[in-house]
């Protein structure tokens, strides 16, 4: 091929890419991956390498910047060039705070038939022969039902983007009748493809010492922190945004789930009097003082739990509890079934507590049918039901300081409804 053919396809290709460039934002490094189906070569260069040495005069990569723009090129003839642009995902990490229950994680759906029997027309008597009678049938009116999920908040920042899809990873993940209060659950959002409002750099002047004590001027590029408009409620709260690294963010967020303790609060009832629950947690060797029982470290075995078991293995995991602290609450009382009868007594309870990453609070407390021991169900010799249950506290820094590239904020605006269909 001529090398005057072979420029006029390089300022082809320039030229979609501006205008590409036009109807989506670009990160300041670019990649470029090229595939050249005619396999020609310019003079003894092949063509493929001459576009790529044209091009990288103009969209450099920059070996310090965390995100690039690929540059995808098929040159299928000299008529026929296929240009698009990709940016890399964009990472947010940050932590959010469930302050109300009914909501979780990710998105659960789930679908609800309706029966509908109705009465067919009446069919004309050479079809139906002498009876005359309709037919009753049954419709079934199918209707999908989506409960609102954490991720959900996260809409207005992919939004922000122009993120074509997105994907939400936390540190694990409470159930959805469970509260995350305290500093919040770490957590990272994946936007793929973004399209609007990248970060940009402000460059700045730094003055900086040579080993000779003389000053010098030094270039430096700072990013902006990046502004969100946003006016979801405060049931969950996003705290601590900020653009970060990729690699590093997700070894992180590995190292919470699998090592780090959490901390608890649950209110727990059983049908035993205070005096038996008193009676029975001295026997188990919990210390009494100010009215509290505690137990500095209890070492449970797990077996997977019923609940979850039809979506993970049936493992036994080692945890352990710490600093758990017991405070009868109240009495129950409850008028007897049949007359004459005495009133059922029955023990409220709150507990607080330190566990291991990866252990379930319930099952310590209910025993799960013996699946979980020791349990507080098998000190007491009785059954305990928790209804209420909260992470109050995750111990770490999130997202840690080696990992951020810029600030991420949200701009409250007045709170705005969001119905199911706009979630979905």
């Amino acid at each position: 091929m001529e090398r005057e053919e072979a420029e006029k396809i390089v300022q082809k290709i320039k030229a979609k890419i501006e205008h590409l460039r036009t109807t989506q934002e670009t990160y300041s490094s670019w990649f470029i991956s090229l595939t050249d189906e005619t396999d020609s070569y310019v003079e003894a260069e092949s063509l493929k390498m001459y576009i790529k040495s044209r091009l990288h005069r103009e969209y450099l990569k920059n070996e310090e910047s965390n995100y690039a723009t690929a540059i995808n090129i098929v040159v299928k003839n000299m008529n026929r060039i296929e240009v698009s642009l990709k940016n890399d995902p964009l990472y947010i990490g940050g932590r959010y705070r469930k302050n109300i229950r009914g909501i979780s994680n990710t998105p659960i759906t789930f679908n609800r038939e309706k029966r509908k029997v109705k009465e067919k027309a009446k069919k004309s008597e050479t079809e139906e022969g002498d009876s005359g009678e309709g037919r009753l049938e049954e419709e079934f009116e199918r209707t999908e039902i989506r409960l609102p999920a954490v991720s959900d908040w996260c809409i207005p920042i992919v939004q922000h983007f122009r993120g074509r899809d997105s994907n939400f990873m936390s540190s694990g993940r409470e159930d959805i009748d469970v509260r995350m209060l305290g500093m919040g659950r770490p957590f990272v959002l994946k936007i793929e493809n973004p399209e609007k409002n990248l970060p940009r750099g402000v460059r700045t002047l730094q003055a900086v010492k040579t080993e000779s004590a003389q000053e010098l001027l030094e270039e430096d590029t700072e990013l902006d922190a990046v502004e969100i408009p946003y006016s979801r409620s405060r049931s969950v709260e996003l705290l601590d945004l900020a653009v970060v690294k990729e690699k590093e963010i997700k070894e992180a967020l590995k190292k919470i789930e699998d090592s780090k303790k959490k901390e608890y609060f649950l209110k727990v009832f059983v049908k035993r009097p205070p005096e038996y629950v008193r009676a029975m947690l001295k026997e188990s060797g919990w210390e009494e003082k100010d009215s509290r029982y505690r137990k500095e470290k209890i070492d449970l075995e797990q077996k997977t739990p019923i609940r979850v078991m039809q979506r993970r293995a049936n493992l036994l995991r080692n945890r352990s509890i710490y600093n758990c602290i017991l405070e009868i609450t109240g009495e129950y009382l409850e008028d007897g079934e049949h007359a004459g009868e005495e009133a059922a007594k029955g023990t409220n309870m709150s507990l607080s507590l330190c566990a291991d990453a990866g252990t379930y609070i319930k099952e310590f407390a209910n025993g799960d049918m013996g699946r979980t021991t020791p349990s507080l169900s098998g000190m007491l010799k009785a059954y305990c039901d928790v209804f209420e249950l909260d992470v109050t506290g995750i111990d770490v820094e999130f997202p840690p300081k080696n990992t951020v590239i810029t600030r991420v904020e949200l701009v409250r605006m007045p709170e705005e409804s969001h119905s199911s269909e706009e979630i979905e």
